[in-house]
């Protein structure tokens, strides 16, 4: 007899079945995977949008009120009724879109006064813009733009407790 005939056909199969399971599981893990990526990808990307778009009606809002007082500082130094910073106080009850204060003791040297506003983009951020008021008969313009910019308008609280052992003591009685 020839002992090539005496295989065990089924070492063979059952070895060949186990290489097709672990390809199997193995092909299934890395899809799950790769859906899971995705997902993800998908929501960070749909947050990132949002945010964006939030930043752009903002941005947008800010730019409407930065007109609106353009207008009001060329019109106060066209037709002033007092001194031009008086008669830009007076007209900063015409702006609409956002709450608009003009401080003139914190001007630094070189301006007259500094206007500020915040217009929200989210329950905790909100665009900040300031402005610093300058002589238009000295400078090529009515202001400069110092801050415009993204701040956090809600006090962030972080838990810095540690809770290792939760020990509770017992009375004796």
């Amino acid at each position: 007899m020839n002992k090539r005939s005496k295989q065990f056909p089924f070492v063979n199969i059952g070895l060949s079945s186990l290489l097709v399971v672990f390809l199997v599981l193995c092909l299934t893990t890395f899809a799950l995977l790769s859906l899971s990526s995705a997902k993800s990808d998908l929501a960070l990307s749909q947050k990132l949008a949002d945010h964006r778009n939030s930043y752009y009606t903002a941005s947008s809002s800010a730019e409407s009120v930065l007109s609106q007082l353009d207008m009001l500082m060329e019109e106060s130094y066209r037709n002033p009724a007092g001194s031009y910073i008086d008669s830009v106080r007076k007209g900063l009850d015409k702006i609409t879109d956002a709450d608009v204060s003009l401080d003139t003791e914190s001007a630094p040297s070189g301006s007259l006064a500094v206007i500020s506003y915040l217009i929200p983009l989210d329950k905790t951020q909100a665009l900040d813009v300031r402005l610093l008021v300058t002589d238009p008969s000295v400078s090529e313009s009515y202001y400069n733009i110092e801050k415009w910019q993204v701040i956090t308008t809600t006090d962030r609280k972080f838990d810095q407790s540690l809770d290792l052992m939760n020990l509770r003591t017992r009375s004796i009685k």
